[in-house]
């Protein structure tokens, strides 16, 4: 991506969502690449918004004449949408919320046709279009992620395509971030350059293979005021320089081992990942984080006067952690359960990915309103609570009181 980022005769990037879960309803569903990096080069995103609804169906049942063999291909249940109208508004919402919030472009595609074909639906295309078009053109959908997320394409090529560890590495650890509940920014590890730490409160590495010299000095901007830098697997592995930039000491064995850990009750990652034995060793102040079965250390915290760095061997960091390590570093996470959100200017969206009373934490002092209804939510001046039902979407408008 980078060669083609760099190329002038390549206006502008289209791609659909990530299929996470078959398009589940308790899952975000990604950018399929670094969205952040394309702004940076001056090249617009055109997202395809294919989003299923309960009118979705097979290719075989809406083209009985194609061909048997391609209908294989398109008859598996990530072609299935929700089962009602509300599950259905919801998906479309949430989707659009994502665009909206990451200044992208977008088409609506359905696929074989009918997937919008219903008053509600089309009532929902009616208003998106004028809202859009006031939120995006207008520059009212200024960030508010608060947390850069670096993916290394050297690394990725290490990998082979079905390898463990690339899966956990980068697409596990995308999935894991859409629990979050709050927003974060994507970009390509070569433009590390060439974002500016201070719009940031932490940055995660993905088991980068190393830095440049360049960037190794760039990124002593990121450790200042605070700010947290994530490292995970083995960072810089590829270079000869194994964790120089975590500040964390560490041994390493011949030995290959299954790399698992635990944060309190979480066990990550998902699948069965090995690598290199690797024991990481506390320096005075430092501070681990999650341990293996025999209670070695896998991730490790480590605290300078002005910044902070933490190193996990183990890739597929669990949210709670970030979550955790946000907090450390002075960011704001909207909600705590475990949910989609996504921000931009004065938006706030919500996906449930659980049923349940939703608490929604503001940035500062105000008032939030649901933005189709118009009213204001009940709660307090620093946070609102919603009732919702799993693939519910609610998008509030805040109304905040400056900072002094």
């Amino acid at each position: 991506m980078n060669l083609l980022l760099q190329c002038d005769e390549i206006d502008f990037f289209a791609s659909p969502f990530c299929y996470t879960d078959n398009r589940g309803p308790a899952h975000d569903w990604p950018f399929q690449a670094t969205l952040e990096s394309a702004h940076l080069h001056g090249k617009p995103w055109f997202v395809e918004a294919d989003v299923r609804t309960f009118l979705s169906r097979p290719i075989s049942q809406c083209m009985p004449y194609a061909n048997p063999e391609v209908n294989k291909a398109y008859d598996g249940p990530v072609w299935l949408g929700p089962d009602t109208v509300e599950g259905s508004l919801g998906d479309m919402l949430k989707a659009f919320s994502r665009i909206l919030t990451h200044n992208a472009a977008l088409w609506w595609f359905d696929m074989w046709g009918g997937w919008y074909d219903h008053e509600a639906l089309m009532d929902f295309h009616r208003w998106a279009y004028p809202f859009y078009e006031n939120i995006v053109h207008n520059g009212r959908a200024t960030p508010r992620a608060q947390l850069a997320v670096f993916i290394d394409e050297k690394a990725l090529s290490g990998f082979s395509p079905r390898d463990s560890m690339a899966h956990a590495v980068c697409y596990q650890q995308i999935v894991e971030l859409g629990w979050l509940g709050a927003p974060y920014d994507c970009y390509l590890l070569s433009d590390f350059k060439a974002v500016d730490p201070t719009r940031y409160r932490m940055a995660m590495l993905l088991s980068p293979a190393g830095l440049t010299e360049g960037q190794r000095k760039h990124l002593a901007y990121w450790k200042k005021d605070g700010r947290t830098v994530l490292f995970t697997g083995y960072t810089s592995y590829f270079f000869g320089h194994m964790g120089e930039e975590t500040d964390i000491a560490y041994e390493m064995s011949d030995s290959i081992v299954v790399l698992r850990a635990n944060y309190g009750s979480e066990v990550y990652p998902e699948g069965t990942v090995s690598g290199p034995a690797i024991r990481l060793h506390p320096d005075a102040g430092d501070v681990p984080l999650s341990f293996d079965e025999t209670e070695n250390p896998m991730a490790m915290l480590h605290r300078s006067s002005d910044y902070q760095t933490v190193w996990s061997i183990v890739p597929q960091v669990p949210c709670s952690i970030v979550r955790d390590m946000m907090l450390l570093s002075g960011a704001h996470i909207y909600c705590h359960s475990r949910d989609n959100v996504y921000a931009g200017g004065d938006l706030v969206i919500i996906h449930a990915c659980s049923k349940g009373v939703k608490r929604i934490f503001l940035p500062s002092i105000g008032k939030a309103y649901d933005v189709f209804t118009g009213e204001r939510l009940p709660g307090t001046e620093l946070w609102v609570e919603i009732e919702m039902q799993v693939g519910q979407t609610c998008m509030l408008r805040l109304e905040l009181t400056p900072k002094k």
